[in-house]
């Protein structure tokens, strides 16, 4: 069976990380995949194998994407095991892996001091690239959200473009369509104004300049 980017590119970071599972092998350094030879041994490992939070990527891998309180849990127990740098490493590391981000309001809340973010965290959440991305951003930063029903605003993920935003209520669209049937909810793009202050970090490698806020800090424009 061919085991699929999705399923097995999941890291992100600027180490470099090899999985085995279901009979192949990929080798990847932040954005670089590399098919290597098959192997006759499907379990997934690691290159790295003292790296304390191998065992907790290999948990995420094989619980997979839609499972998300699972994964969450998973997240719970590093902050709990490791503490929280190691923590905030690796759900920034694998916030690709959550479909629906919003689920993890409750744990992104730690981040917060007040009004403004616990640098650590901040440093942490992001990789390098990330972070200098971050330092371009302006002290008051356009955001946009879409989606369906009342609630969109009380996201934690915005994107830093508006036809990112527009794909997603499409998305949701059909979504609600699927599970509830036609007329639930409706369709909008919403459009905000945040301080950089406010953010946790901004993530790149899904391609929606997706930005991570204090839930409530966001200022909607009419």
């Amino acid at each position: 069976m061919a085991v699929s980017e999705t399923d097995l590119c999941r890291v992100r970071g600027d180490r470099e990380t090899s999985y085995r599972r279901e009979g192949a092998m990929v080798s990847y350094n932040s954005r670089q995949i590399a098919p290597l030879q098959p192997i006759q041994n499907g379990e997934a490992l690691f290159v790295n194998e003292e790296n304390m939070l191998d065992p907790y990527y290999k948990r995420i891998v094989f619980i997979g994407s839609h499972q998300i309180h699972q994964a969450k849990q998973v997240v719970f127990e590093v902050f709990d095991d490791l503490g929280t740098d190691a923590g905030w490493r690796f759900l920034g590391e694998n916030w690709d892996w959550f479909e629906d981000t919003d689920h993890l309001a409750d744990l992104v809340s730690r981040a917060w001091r007040g009004p403004r973010v616990d640098s650590r965290a901040r440093r942490h959440f992001m990789c390098k690239a990330e972070q200098a991305s971050f330092r371009k951003l302006p002290l008051l930063v356009p955001v946009f959200r879409g989606g369906c029903g009342p609630d969109v605003e009380r996201g934690i993920s915005w994107s830093l473009k508006k036809n990112v935003a527009e794909a997603f209520v499409e998305n949701s669209v059909n979504i609600r369509r699927a599970w509830f049937g036609a007329g639930k909810g409706q369709p909008r793009v919403v459009a905000g104004l945040v301080r950089r202050s406010q953010l946790l970090g901004l993530k790149i490698y899904r391609n929606e300049a997706e930005v991570v806020v204090n839930p409530g800090s966001v200022k909607v424009l009419a």
